[in-house]
């Protein structure tokens, strides 16, 4: 850390905003979760300091800021739990389909997608250019050495494999839409010596997204359901989406910021960090908060509930 950015952050106020362009092995270093501190027991991670995002390039930010984001005239569109995998991931994602109601209760003309309709042909077929956000609670595959196999993995129909590759994402028109990728490895890749990481959120900013949230390695589903609750609940409130992010890594984090960095360290932004989907139309998502968790609590507890009955048969 000392040799990699004290001699810059000794010139950089707290609380600024820190565009990171990391190039080869560095690209896919969790920068905010640096330590910064004289001691293991005082340190603290860098994204208690700053705010933090990673662009692929000073040139495609500069191209994105310069293209005006259209108006969405809908909320978000979601797609949560996939079934029949194609890459026989096998893990149900229970508590992704509480995410992803709650990101749709954001904005009014959302549309939530979920299990056996949480497909690939819909994402073709949705007018995607028209929604503020596009949020993917659903595994995904990354091929760092090919990173054109990588794929989200959606349920698969006659008329797709299920598997959304990037040279489909390239395909997509997205007008500007707000990505969040919250499976595992989302924001991974092949490292370039120009441009970043070569992966999947890579081809979302491609294909018009002005930003996307991923992850750099696994993480797990109940956990990331409250951060990414969290997040929405901060962008609900008008809050740029690196403030919201960072507002709900630090509530993850705690006190102990490094007892469980998997729970927090993992996410990042990628793109425009300034970015806000909050709408003219949005729902009461407090209200909304309340009834999704209720909900997903009661499921949650009989899950448990069948787990210990079935280990004392």
């Amino acid at each position: 850390m000392r040799a990699l950015m004290e001699p810059v952050l000794a010139h950089v106020p707290p609380g600024s905003r820190l565009l990171i362009v990391a190039a080869g092995p560095l690209a896919g270093l969790p920068f905010g979760a640096l330590p910064i501190g004289s001691t293991i027991a005082s340190a603290q991670p860098l994204l208690a300091r700053y705010e933090i995002a990673y662009i692929p390039s000073l040139a495609l930010f500069a191209d994105g800021r310069s293209t005006s984001r259209r108006a969405p005239t809908r909320g978000v569109f979601a797609m949560a739990n996939p079934t029949a995998s194609p890459a026989g991931a096998g893990v149900s994602l229970v508590a992704s389909v509480a995410e992803a109601r709650i990101a749709a209760s954001l904005a009014s003309a959302s549309d939530v997608r979920v299990g056996d309709n949480a497909t690939e042909t819909a994402v073709k077929r949705a007018p995607l250019s028209e929604y503020a956000v596009l949020h993917f609670a659903t595994h995904a595959l990354l091929d760092a050495r090919v990173p054109e196999r990588s794929a989200v993995l959606l349920t698969r129909t006659p008329d797709d494999d299920g598997l959304l590759q990037p040279r489909e994402i390239y395909g997509l028109r997205l007008g500007g839409a707000l990505v969040v990728l919250s499976g595992c490895q989302t924001a991974a890749g092949r490292a370039s010596a120009a441009e970043g990481l070569h992966g999947l959120a890579r081809a979302f900013l491609f294909a018009g997204s002005h930003a996307v949230v991923g992850t750099l390695w696994d993480v797990e589903d109940r956990v990331t359901a409250r951060l990414m609750i969290h997040m929405y609940r901060e962008l609900s409130a008008g809050r740029p989406l690196v403030c919201a992010l960072r507002a709900a890594q630090l509530a993850a984090a705690g006190p102990h910021p490094y007892a469980h960095p998997a729970a927090w360290a993992p996410f990042l932004v990628m793109g425009d960090p300034a970015i806000t989907v909050v709408s003219a139309n949005a729902s009461p998502i407090d209200r909304a908060l309340t009834a999704v968790l209720a909900s997903v609590a009661v499921m949650l507890v009989a899950i448990a509930v069948a787990g210990v009955c079935a280990a004392k048969r």
